[in-house]
């Protein structure tokens, strides 16, 4: 894991897996700018796109781009994967963490 204070205003993806309960689910990912803010990161994607909260129990997942991949992830520096499903019926929508992003994808159930 890098030092994440060195991941501030570096390009940053943030690769979404739909887990759709397939082996093969659906993928999408945006590329921004992080920023540290009141000790939480960000990532900020443009105008369009509201800021990007990287949640804090995932931090120990940010990893630096590997050369290998680093033009298919649009030239960012480093990465997080985060796993996208829908909310459990036993979890309580407004104690999740909001980040205005919306993705919408077919599951074949």
């Amino acid at each position: 894991m890098p030092d994440l204070f060195q991941v501030h205003n570096k390009s940053f993806a943030i690769i979404m897996v739909a887990d759709d309960g397939s082996e093969a689910g659906d993928s999408v990912f945006l590329t921004g700018t992080t920023k540290w803010r009141d000790g939480n990161l960000f990532v900020h994607c443009g105008m369009d796109i509201p800021e990007f909260p990287i949640p804090d129990d995932a931090l120990d997942r940010v990893k630096e781009v590997s050369a290998e991949v680093r033009d298919i992830l649009e030239g960012a520096d480093y990465s997080i994967t985060l796993t996208v499903g829908p909310i459990p019926d036993d979890v309580d929508p407004a104690k999740l963490l909001h980040t205005g992003f919306r993705w919408s994808y077919k599951s074949d159930k």
